[in-house]
């Protein structure tokens, strides 16, 4: 996904490359960029060299918010309904950065509130994706389309649920937007908002905007074209509160994907914290079941650098600890193969057999001997 920060950076790009600006490499940084902290960047459009009268000089007017200079640029004959290098490319930009008095201007004066780019993007989209919501109501009360949809099949409300909006996002379900609407993935808004996507995030920012699509009926069960379901990509990401909230609406714990695998096992294959773990067990997941190769979530969670979710898998059931995948491999041998030494002791610990063998007649010490892991092996020993 284009971050807000990328998009501001292609923005600046697209005026300088647009206007012909003829600074060198050294200063167009410092002049044409404020950086404001860690996550904010603004275009200091006072330094932009541009034409009069060019079309990027209308955008850079937009973008600033500068009103008087954008309708005495529209006065001039900078054609507002140009939709590739005109009003129409303005009118996304200033969607993009905020300004709804720009909008007012532009639509005023005849550009078209779907004008669209290349792959299909809206105005109301970047509006709902910066998070502006006065934008976006001034968009749709001048007639934009909700469901307006981008080559990819994006509508504003995905982008506004992936950023975790809630206010945009209650604002566009409000005026008509379909909450199950999928994307050419089969993604869905509440989708967007389970996976919170951003790795960096831990604020839980997308959780009113999950409660505010299933409150206006989203599909908590529907897949996507790879199968997974909403609670699989909140479970994928450990997103504790939208995984609760899920199950709370009768999101189906057991479902698969189609490659097998259960949220449980998504949960314990990649950056699930435990607290998202123990709700999935607690609400009925089952630690036996196994994906389409044989593994079972305990299987993956034996690969993981810390034991935290092996622990927290084998407190709740131990049972399938030496269940065996299609390749005869139980738990243990996979703790070997990627050299976890806290891992082997706590599956020794709760009663994994050193003796089970693979397909090819190999133990988890025979594993740990041919990597040459002295570590593996003095935990298969209970010297660690």
């Amino acid at each position: 996904m284009w971050t807000i920060r990328t998009l501001q950076f292609g923005l600046i790009a697209l005026l300088l490359l647009g206007a012909g600006c003829n600074r060198d490499d050294s200063c167009c940084p410092r002049e044409c960029l404020q950086t404001t902290s860690a996550d904010t960047v603004r275009l200091n459009v006072s330094n932009v060299p541009l034409p009069a009268q060019s079309p990027g000089a209308l955008a850079a007017a937009a973008v600033a918010g500068d009103g008087v200079k954008l309708k005495l640029l529209l006065e001039k004959g900078i054609p507002p309904d140009s939709s590739d290098e005109g009003g129409g490319a303005a009118l996304l930009l200033a969607a993009l950065a905020g300004r709804v008095e720009s909008l007012e201007i532009l639509l005023s004066a005849g550009v078209d509130v779907n004008a669209q780019s290349a792959d299909h993007t809206t105005a109301l989209f970047n509006a709902s994706e910066a998070g502006h919501l006065d934008c976006v109501l001034k968009l749709i009360a001048k007639g934009a389309e909700i469901q307006a949809r981008r080559k990819d099949g994006r509508t504003p409300l995905m982008a506004a649920a992936v950023e975790g909006h809630d206010d945009i996002v209650a604002a566009l379900i409000k005026s008509g937007s379909n909450p199950n609407q999928a994307d050419a993935q089969g993604l869905t808004p509440l989708m967007f908002a389970a996976a919170n996507i951003r790795d960096e995030d831990t604020s839980d920012k997308t959780v009113n905007a999950a409660k505010a699509l299933v409150a206006a009926g989203a599909n908590v069960n529907v897949k996507a074209a790879d199968g997974t379901t909403a609670l699989m990509r909140a479970a994928k990401k450990g997103e504790a509160p939208i995984v609760a909230l899920l199950l709370d609406n009768r999101a189906d714990v057991a479902s698969r994907d189609n490659e097998g695998k259960t949220a449980l096992i998504h949960a314990a294959s990649l950056k699930a914290p435990p607290p998202a773990v123990k709700i999935l067990l607690k609400r009925g997941a089952k630690v036996s079941e196994q994906d389409n190769k044989g593994a079972t979530a305990l299987m993956y969670a034996a690969r993981k650098l810390l034991p935290g979710v092996l622990k927290a898998i084998l407190e709740q059931d131990k049972s399938a600890i030496n269940a065996q995948d299609k390749d005869g491999r139980a738990a243990l041998h996979y703790a070997v193969l990627k050299s976890r030494p806290k891992n082997v002791t706590a599956l020794l610990a709760m009663g994994a057999l050193r003796d089970v063998k693979d397909s090819q007649e190999k133990t988890a010490l025979d594993l740990a001997r041919q990597l040459g892991d002295a570590a593996v092996i003095e935990a298969l020993a209970g010297k660690k």
